[in-house]
């Protein structure tokens, strides 16, 4: 289904990025990323964790 999805999306010129939210699930995927790794997500969050993509980088532009 998430394939045909991402088909669907990509073939009107979209940006798709398919990530898993546990490592298990990953593996279902073709490039294997969970969000984590994806968006840099600290695996421990507390009230002073933050994310560690800067600004105007890959990872920046592909959320924008």
């Amino acid at each position: 289904m998430w394939k045909t999805l991402s088909s669907g999306i990509r073939s009107r010129g979209m940006i798709v990025l398919n990530v898993a939210s546990r490592g298990i699930a990953s593996l279902l995927l073709l490039d294997k990323r969970t969000t984590h790794s994806t968006f840099c997500i600290p695996l421990i969050i507390n009230e002073e964790s933050t994310c560690s993509i800067s600004h105007g980088s890959l990872h920046a532009k592909l959320l924008i």
